[in-house]
């Protein structure tokens, strides 16, 4: 298999990130795009990658991370919601003898994100349980049921993912910041030792330095939002409660 760069494109952000370019046995089941990233042999200046993208019916939007050897252009064509990618123009776009590779952008399939009460929850997922911490009701970025005064419903939509299995059992999140204190009783049994460095004291165990103002406790704040256990009746739950910081 030929490793390829992939675009990824965030349309509004302007974040581009890399990918193995798909092989053929996988590129014909997912949906295109009228989006292509195109390598030149040499730096191109902007004027003549519009000439050329204008030869083949697309524009230019630009330059990619300010790499003058790539550029993301738009194909003017309608797609027809096509699923598979435009070899043919592929192939005739690099007969272009500046022209290095093109690839044709790949799209992803979405699940409409929407929002479940807690009923619908325990209706499609019989089993599940809401965390029992006590400070969970005030997570409203959790569970928002309008206890802070914000809007309803307005939260992370975690707990289907909860529902479905998704707690982070398996994953590690590197936390760099003035420590974590993995004594703590939330955090004890979800702190990864061996991922974890202290760069002041040259071990594995980052404990802050704490000054009389909590002054160094942002790194514990982190890591308890992000892996708190549950329903262990202290405080409230991390996101990824199954999950492991360092």
């Amino acid at each position: 298999m030929y490793q390829r760069y992939l675009l990824t494109f965030v349309f509004g952000l302007n974040f581009y990130s890399y990918y193995l370019k798909p092989t053929a046995a996988t590129s014909t089941q997912i949906p295109v795009t009228r989006d292509w990233l195109i390598e030149f042999h040499r730096k191109i200046e902007p004027n003549e990658v519009k000439r050329i993208a204008k030869r083949y019916g697309m524009v230019s939007k630009g330059s990619v991370l300010n790499d003058q050897k790539l550029y993301h252009l738009v194909d003017l064509k309608p797609i027809h919601h096509r699923r598979r990618r435009d070899t043919t123009q592929e192939q005739f776009i690099q007969r272009h003898k500046l022209v290095k590779q093109a690839i044709h952008q790949v799209g992803y399939e979405r699940a409409k994100r929407g929002y479940r009460s807690l009923e619908d929850l325990k209706s499609t997922y019989p089993d599940y349980e809401p965390p029992t911490d006590p400070y969970f009701q005030y997570q409203w970025y959790l569970r928002n049921e309008g206890q802070a005064g914000g809007k309803k419903r307005l939260d992370l939509n975690v707990e289907e993912a909860w529902a479905m299995g998704y707690t982070g059992k398996n994953v590690t999140t590197a936390i760099m910041d003035d420590g974590v204190d993995y004594t703590h009783p939330d955090l004890m049994n979800n702190f990864n030792a061996a991922a974890s460095y202290d760069f002041s004291s040259n071990d594995h165990y980052p404990y802050p330095r704490y000054t009389d103002d909590w002054f160094n406790s942002h790194g514990t704040r982190c890591a308890g939002e992000i892996a708190a256990s549950r329903d262990n009746n202290i405080c409230g739950v991390g996101v990824a409660y199954d999950s492991t910081v360092a």
